[in-house]
């Protein structure tokens, strides 16, 4: 990965000011995120121009995903069920909680969830600048 060689800028930033790791967060890659958070250097409270964080990239993203469940609930869920999300090519009512989240969109929020626990664990400032 060019990231253990040293030799790439973790906090290059592109016209609006976007880094990698506010890109990574705005679209859930908590592998990215991890490995950039490993790095030496990387600016986790660096903004963009619009003054946007990781954190506030992270934590939209999961509320994309939560707008989307309310919006397209039973559309989401029925095609959960006729694709199948079980190993023999069928997915199981089990799988659906009490609210009616599927497994796909389950997997979304916590994926979010849990950018938005590891931003904040390695130092993301939580007060808007």
């Amino acid at each position: 990965m060019l990231l253990s060689t040293g030799k790439a800028d973790v906090n290059a930033k592109d016209k609006e000011g976007t880094n990698s790791l506010m890109a990574a967060a705005a679209r859930g890659h908590l592998e990215c995120i991890k490995a950039l958070l490993q790095t030496k250097g990387v600016e986790v409270n660096a903004q963009n121009t619009d003054g946007h964080t990781a954190l506030m990239f992270a934590y939209n993203g999961k509320n994309q995903v939560e707008t989307l469940w309310e919006r397209y609930a039973q559309f989401i869920t029925d095609a959960e069920m006729e694709k199948g999300e079980g190993e023999d090519g069928s997915a199981d009512k089990k799988d659906v909680d009490d609210g009616g989240t599927g497994p796909l969109i389950q997997e979304a929020l916590t994926n979010h969830t849990t950018l938005v626990d590891l931003l904040l664990r390695a130092g993301a400032d939580t007060i808007e600048g």
